[in-house]
């Protein structure tokens, strides 16, 4: 691989703050820290907003952010957060059953786009027309009473306790393979069009290392899992169920799960054009 030029300017990547990323970042953690790379670290909506603003380089986006900037970011080849079923970690807990929830009031993390554009599609699949009310969603036993139902995403869907709050729980990556078949991407890794025409070769580097961290990753799962049950005090049952659940490669079924969602995001009025998949090309010799 090349040596950075001098006239480089260092990458700024984005990393999600949950557990769910650890597997890219794991090789990366285990070594000194990269040159001419800051990592900039926030929710999931925090880094889509940062992409828009062009604050980062490079950052894992949601698939509906993504869906809607299509026109200024590349995707990088490889990566994404997917599930094929079940995620664990994006939950509707309703106080009654999903297709009852018409004018229901359902308060949903803010710190999530793809999981309420999720949330909004399979309601409608239902026929229900529901509130959404944007704000904090942290452990169950905090959410006011008037909110019939509520959204809750990443650390805060495991370690909540919502199923002994709410009588009705729905994963909604299950929901989503059972209609469709395919697997949900929630986050891909994109690159600003402007960064990868003016850094085409810094931005290869970065690529290949992080598919270099998710390899070491990917092998060692059962260690990622004891670390967040010890973080999180979860059972080391629940964190090793949950990686097992994540899948990280943007494989063939990957696109064709995401293809469908920017397809279906159009459909529903979510984005103004059809989406076209771009991918980041490295430059020969990096």
């Amino acid at each position: 691989m090349n040596s950075p030029s001098a006239a480089e300017s260092p990458l700024q990547l984005g990393r999600i703050r949950y557990m769910n990323v650890a597997p890219i970042y794991w090789g990366m953690d285990q070594g000194p820290a990269p040159d001419r790379l800051i990592q900039i670290v926030d929710s999931p909506a925090g880094l889509n907003h940062r992409m828009i603003r062009n604050e980062l380089d490079v950052s894992p986006v949601s698939a509906a952010a993504y869906a809607a900037h299509h026109r200024q970011w590349l995707l990088l080849p490889g990566l994404c957060i997917s599930c094929f079923g079940p995620v664990m970690s994006v939950l509707l807990a309703s106080r009654h059953p999903m297709e009852a929830l018409g004018n229901a009031r359902i308060r949903v993390s803010h710190d999530s786009a793809s999981a309420t554009a999720l949330l909004k599609v399979l309601l409608a699949n239902h026929a229900v027309t529901a509130r959404l009310s944007p704000g904090p969603v942290i452990r169950a036993d905090g959410i006011d009473p008037s909110d019939d139902a509520v959204l809750v995403i990443g650390d805060a869907a495991l370690t909540g306790g919502w199923s002994d709050h709410f009588p009705y729980c729905y994963d909604l990556g299950h929901l989503w393979f059972e209609w469709t078949g395919l697997p949900f991407v929630f986050a891909v890794w994109a690159v600003s069009r402007q960064t990868a025409r003016q850094q085409p070769a810094a931005v290869a580097r970065l690529w290949r290392l992080l598919l270099a961290s998710k390899t070491e990753g990917l092998s060692r799962l059962s260690a990622m899992a004891e670390s967040a049950a010890a973080d999180h005090g979860l059972p080391l049952t629940i964190t090793r169920a949950y990686y097992n659940c994540l899948k990280y490669d943007l494989s063939p079924p990957a696109i064709a799960g995401l293809t469908r969602w920017c397809e279906t995001m159009h459909h529903h009025g979510m984005v103004d054009s059809p989406v076209q998949l771009r991918f980041f090309d490295p430059p020969a010799g990096h």
